[in-house]
């Protein structure tokens, strides 16, 4: 229909005033200071409304009413402070964006402090939702900054470390070695990076562990040596040497000869190792006692010259579930999960990482029918749904002999 009435609002000059958004100043009559930052604000907007900040509704009232500023700097931790400009969005506008791991616990401890309901429920559904073991870095990481300024806080850092542990290899893998490294060591301390790697079944190879290592040592060289100095904690002290491959066994002895590792401590464990394995536990135990003042405390353990017996990751809720057996132990299998979409390869690599197998000594199959039924690395690139891999899948990974032949052979 042909319109009767045509008219043309006028531009005014005050139109770029109305702008919504704490980044327009115009009419701000309050100011937030964070370290060097300020930020003119509205009393109008922060103090009101279903966004409101209760603790800055108190400040900009009573006895605090006529300082038209208030300093965040001793309020929030410092952690926090980048997070200013995202608090002040959602109050404004509403924005909030929930995909978004990076930055999500700071935001939700600023929210807890500033009194913002809707932002603090906002976020821990957000940390809930967003929480797995491929961003898990980021939240160790970002929880030992802001330890203690909640009990979400210490309850994500518990959560964390328990996903980066058990996802150690695949993380190292997806992330990249020296990525990992960098993230995890600017924050965490030598005795923190020891805890965490120190365990019988971390679920990373040890060739792995020991790229790490280097990378962690390279990127921070000299904090490293002052931390070694100050506390005599070096995270080289985890390293199970005599389970590393022969290059990276090499590696190791070049450390050693350039003083980066004790003396000896390299051959020290191939001889613990084979001690171990042809006299006994008690007499490997024995002889690291009788070494005590050959390396120092601590670096030789007997427990450290086994394999880590890392385990599969427990099974999710949705994905396949998947029954994990090895033809050296062909009678016990292990429950795991993994999603449909997966590839053979990436479940491969994540099966030999977890259980400490050279994926280039293992084949995997469909093991239907406890037989094996198909070999699924013909076309590694395939999801398991394209190779026909159901719930409650059997899986054979099968271990190379030690002549180089295979226990099993291909159906016609």
């Amino acid at each position: 229909k042909k319109k009767l009435f045509v008219a043309d609002f006028p531009v005014l000059k005050q139109d770029t005033e109305q702008e919504p958004g704490w980044r327009n100043a115009v009419h701000a009559d309050w100011s937030l200071k964070c370290g060097s930052e300020v930020f003119p604000v509205h009393k109008a907007i922060l103090c009101r409304g279903p966004r409101a900040s209760g603790f800055l509704a108190a400040a900009c009232r009573g006895a605090y009413s006529c300082m038209s500023e208030t300093d965040l700097s001793g309020v929030l931790p410092e952690p926090c402070w980048s997070s200013v400009p995202l608090v002040l969005d959602f109050v404004y506008e509403g924005t909030f964006a929930a995909d978004v791991a990076r930055g999500m616990l700071a935001l939700f401890v600023a929210a807890d402090v500033l009194q913002i309901k809707a932002l603090f429920e906002l976020a821990l559904e957000a940390l809930n939702n967003g929480f797995d073991w491929q961003v898990a870095p980021h939240f160790l990481v970002e929880s030992a900054t802001l330890r203690g300024a909640h009990p979400v806080v210490d309850q994500v850092a518990e959560a964390a470390e328990r996903e980066v542990f058990q996802h150690f290899g695949r993380l190292l893998s997806d992330w990249g070695v020296k990525v990992l490294a960098s993230t995890l060591g600017r924050f965490l301390s030598a005795e923190q990076l020891q805890a965490l790697l120190d365990h019988d079944t971390l679920a990373a190879q040890e060739d792995q562990v020991f790229g790490f290592l280097t990378e962690w040592t390279a990127a921070g060289e000299a904090e490293a040596k002052k931390q070694h100095a100050m506390n005599s904690v070096s995270p080289w002290v985890v390293c199970r040497f005599a389970h590393l491959s022969p290059a990276f066994l090499i590696e190791a002895a070049k450390l050693e000869a350039r003083g980066a590792l004790p003396p000896s401590i390299v051959s020290l464990s191939l001889a613990l190792k084979r001690t171990m394995e042809d006299c006994g536990e008690a007499e490997c135990e024995k002889q690291c006692q009788a070494l005590a003042g050959v390396a120092p405390e601590g670096w030789l353990q007997c427990r450290r010259m086994k394999r880590r017996a890392a385990g599969l990751r427990k099974p999710v809720p949705g994905e396949l579930l998947l029954y994990i057996y090895r033809s050296t132990q062909p009678e016990t299998p292990q429950e795991t999960s993994e999603c449909k979409s997966t590839t053979v390869h990436s479940l491969k690599c994540r099966l030999c990482t977890e259980l400490g197998l050279d994926p280039s000594r293992v084949r995997i199959w469909d093991f239907f029918g406890k037989r094996p039924y198909a070999l699924l690395e013909r076309n590694p690139d395939k999801t398991l749904l394209a190779r026909r891999v159901f719930d409650q899948n059997p899986i054979m990974l099968e271990e190379q002999l030690d002549s180089g032949g295979w226990s099993y052979q291909e159906e016609d």
